[in-house]
This record gives structure tokens, C-alpha cells and sequence, in this order.
């Protein structure tokens, strides 16, 4: 789903807002498109009015929580090792 936004936000320089991409639960998901989004497509915003919802500071503070260089190369890691894995049939 991030590599899809991504690149409607590449082919679409004009998009400058995406609202709620993910489910609330989904913060990975959202560091993910946040960091893809911050390399090459900076100008575009993300709206989390959805994850926002319990209102509870700890959701919040996880969500929006910077990552570590050491958190992000492990990230960048797991990533490559799923795309190498061959696709289930789900």
C-alpha cells in the first residue's frame, strides 16, 4: 500500500494530502509511507485523524514517534527479505 501511494504521489505532483492511509492499529504502516514519503515526495502530508480517535497520548506518542537509524536499517531489512519471499496465495 505505501509503494502505491508513493507513486500516485510521484506521478500526481499536485497531490499534497493523504487522509487516513492505514487502519489505527497500522503505525508501522504509517512510519513506513511517512519515511518513503519524507525521500520523494516531502511536500505531501499525511492526515491520521482516524488513529487519533481513543485520543490517548500513548497511541499518539507511538504513532508519531521518530525512529532510530538503527530502528530504520532494520526496517529497511525486513523489508527486502519480505519482497524476496515468494507470494503466498492468499
Amino acid at each position: 500500500m505505501s509503494d502505491y501511494l508513493v507513486n500516485l504521489c510521484k506521478d500526481h505532483p499536485l497531490l499534497e494530502y493523504v487522509e487516513d492511509p492505514f487502519a489505527e492499529i497500522d503505525s508501522n504502516g504509517y512510519r513506513i509511507l511517512k519515511n518513503a514519503l519524507n525521500d520523494s515526495c516531502p511536500h505531501v502530508k499525511i492526515g491520521l485523524a482516524g488513529a487519533f480517535k481513543d485520543s490517548r497520548i500513548e497511541k499518539v506518542m507511538e504513532i508519531t514517534k521518530p525512529k532510530t537509524a538503527e530502528e530504520r536499517e532494520k526496517e529497511q531489512i525486513k523489508i527486502k527479505e519480505e519482497e524476496k519471499r515468494p507470494p503466498t496465495n492468499e
